[in-house]
């Protein structure tokens, strides 16, 4: 495992790849504190700056490298999303003038998806190519496209219905379709596609409310990854969420709760084969005290934050708005060394942008979550 620094500040995270692991993008804190785009190439970080503002977040990369997209604050501070090529930002335009987000981008870097906002709190799911913005529609009000197949034909993502959130696979040919829930589910977002979009992953929650990976394809419907594959999961265990999938739909990655050790520990599933999968468990003590991104990330109305303890230590993890005003108290009590996963649940909540923060006596990291209802 290769660490791969940051831009000066506390922590960095890693969002995406080029198909030979050589280019990999996300953000990172610089001195400042500002959340910072970067692109990794053989051990050199760089800031590639935002289109204007003080922060920006890298979360795709194409194929070969040279398509990095993200999202960025401009100069009159409105989100945007942006598309850096040949080390020229492009803002990439609205639905309606108003914010846009996005997620992911295809192999050839031509084609990008996302969100943009439509109206009052209200979104819809985007697909961006040649210069143009598409509007997906919803199955009833807000949607989010979240991935896109490599060939750009295939928008994966999450919509909300008159039953709750639910994910979704588009074409061109047949429009947003619903791909249901586990059975006695209420909740469900399918997060990536294979290259020819057949093979969709993502999670829903099972008849107890709890997110579980699952798999859709037009032969078997919506699939539980525990189900599929439980011969080579300790009893107890579970997988999660399925958070990518690679171009053949062999692979499946995610995170999941390895109960042999009681850890969030995250996972390669191997589907051609009946063993020797498991969860990739996060050995040893960690190096210093960290705290992750939360996921899912836009989330409603719960999402899952974890940290990390280098040494035992007071812990105190909290939840603030924008003003500064505490919302909720997750943990307050001290704590064991190693890696720890809490749920917020932030159903009393309005939508919009939080910070939850982490602190254990002198050292203290924040972070931002959107909720998105």
């Amino acid at each position: 495992m290769q660490d791969l620094g940051t831009l000066g500040g506390e922590s960095s995270d890693a969002y995406a790849l080029s198909q030979d692991g050589r280019v990999i993008v996300g953000f990172s804190y610089d001195e400042g504190g500002n959340e910072r785009s970067f692109r990794w190439e053989d051990g050199d970080m760089v800031d590639i700056g935002t289109l204007g503002g003080n922060e920006s977040l890298a979360y795709g990369v194409s194929a070969d490298g040279t398509v990095i997209v993200g999202e960025s604050l401009t100069s009159d501070n409105q989100g945007r999303a942006y598309r850096l090529t040949n080390g020229v930002f492009q803002d990439i335009g609205t639905l309606n003038g108003m914010s846009t987000g996005t997620r992911a981008v295809n192999d050839d870097g031509t084609v990008i998806v996302g969100s943009s906002r439509i109206s009052g709190s209200v979104s819809h799911a985007y697909r961006w190519i040649n210069g143009s913005m598409q509007d997906l529609g919803s199955l009833n009000g807000t949607s989010e496209a979240l991935g896109v197949s490599g060939d750009g034909t295939v928008v994966v993502g999450r919509s909300m219905t008159s039953e709750g959130v639910r994910a979704f696979r588009w074409t061109s040919g047949s429009g947003m379709q619903n791909l249901g829930v586990l059975t006695d589910g209420n909740l469900s977002q399918a997060n990536a596609a294979s290259a020819n979009g057949m093979v969709i992953i993502g999670f829903s929650r099972d008849h107890e409310s709890e997110n579980r990976a699952v798999r859709w394809t037009e032969s078997d419907g919506i699939e539980l990854l525990n189900l599929v594959y439980e011969d080579l999961l300790a009893d107890g265990s579970h997988l999660i969420v399925a958070t990518d999938i690679t171009p053949d739909g062999r692979f499946i990655l995610g995170y999941g709760h390895n109960v042999t050790d009681n850890s969030f520990e995250g996972f390669i599933l191997d589907t051609e084969e009946s063993t020797g999968t498991s969860l990739v468990a996060e050995t040893g003590l960690p190096d210093g005290y960290t705290l992750a991104q939360n996921y899912p990330n836009p989330f409603n109305p719960s999402t899952n934050i974890s940290f990390a303890l280098p040494e035992r230590a007071e812990v105190r993890l909290d939840v603030f708005d924008i003003l500064g005003r505490q919302t909720a108290s997750l943990i307050r009590e001290e704590m064991e060394p190693g890696h720890h996963s809490v749920v917020f649940d932030a159903g009393a909540l309005s939508s919009g942008m939080y910070i939850y923060r982490l602190q254990t006596g002198s050292k203290v990291l924040s972070r931002k979550m959107i909720l998105v209802k």
